[in-house]
């Protein structure tokens, strides 16, 4: 599933099922599905942030010059490490021996600004971003804020990645639909938790994801409860509805020892009947009895 999340709040915000060649470029132009796959990707799960200035921030894997101008088009602007064998780097930007440690090279075009900065010796991080076109150090960190910025976005589906393995319902299948259930389940599960602490007082994820488990289930819970279901069951369910148990729903007790004609057929058909109606105690047969529901009694 290739995802879009807020890089503060791992708020999962569009995403799509991977389903085979081609699947990355649907609802594209005709133009837009000649760029690489990984451009098409970041083009589809950006649609509903078009025209909106907003920036998108992916790694090494997705960012291309042609994904930067896409982007440019559609009112977006973007950030990404490069790969250092992307033709459109200069030879003095990449790794090398002579640079010194904590040097910064920087390069500009009308929309992009392109930076190489050197952490260790005989390595090269470089990063492409068309939100910045100014040379800029932070002052926390000592390096450009091209990179202090992206290392701060950085994180959001790796986050929510996080956030679903720590509290998570899936289970162990070899039905994939079953996989996508669990993984929409465990994702909205994180976005309703998101939710709650921006407009509610703020609660431990545990806490919450119980009493929306709970809530989920109550109304189903409440429906099964009747005498005839297993001990060990009602047990559960008694202990996870508390003060929210019905009243047990009595056995059905309709059918009689006395076999009796039934009062609805025709006399000439003599059709007995065990079964007594509750309301009237006229005797019945299944053909002449309808099915309710315990709630619409």
């Amino acid at each position: 599933m290739m995802c879009l999340c807020d890089a503060k709040t791992s708020y999962f915000y569009n995403g799509y099922i991977y389903s085979g060649k081609g699947s990355d470029g649907e609802g594209l132009t005709a133009e837009e599905k000649k760029l690489l796959v990984p451009s098409q990707s970041v083009l589809r799960l950006s649609e509903p942030l078009r025209n909106s200035n907003r920036n998108v921030t992916f790694d090494n894997w997705f960012t291309s010059m042609e994904l930067v101008d896409a982007m440019k088009k559609r009112g977006l602007t973007c950030i990404g490490t490069v790969k250092k064998n992307k033709r459109e780097i200069p030879e003095s930007f990449k790794p090398s021996q002579r640079r010194e440690i904590g040097s910064t090279l920087y390069g500009f075009t009308n929309q992009t600004t392109l930076v190489s900065h050197v952490p260790k010796k005989g390595k090269a991080v470089i990063l492409a971003s068309s939100m910045h076109h100014c040379e800029g150090t932070d002052e926390t960190t000592g390096k450009p804020e091209i990179i202090a910025f992206y290392n701060s976005t950085k994180g959001g589906v790796d986050e929510l990645d996080k956030k679903c393995s720590i509290y998570s319902c899936s289970r162990r299948t070899r039905r994939w639909p079953l996989v996508l259930f669990y993984r929409i389940l465990d994702i909205s599960m994180v976005n309703a938790y998101i939710v709650h602490q921006v407009h509610h007082a703020k609660m431990e994820r545990g806490v919450f994801l119980k009493q929306l488990s709970r809530q989920l289930v109550l109304g189903h819970m409440k429906r099964r409860v009747c005498a005839k279901i297993p001990r060990e069951l009602k047990m559960t369910m008694t202990r996870i509805l508390g003060p929210d148990m019905p009243n047990q729903v009595e056995p059905d007790d309709s059918r009689q020892k006395q076999r009796k004609t039934c009062a609805f057929c025709p006399p000439r058909l003599k059709r007995k009947s065990s079964y007594r109606c509750k309301h009237c105690q006229k005797y019945i047969c299944l053909e002449c009895a309808q099915k309710v529901c315990i709630d619409c009694l």
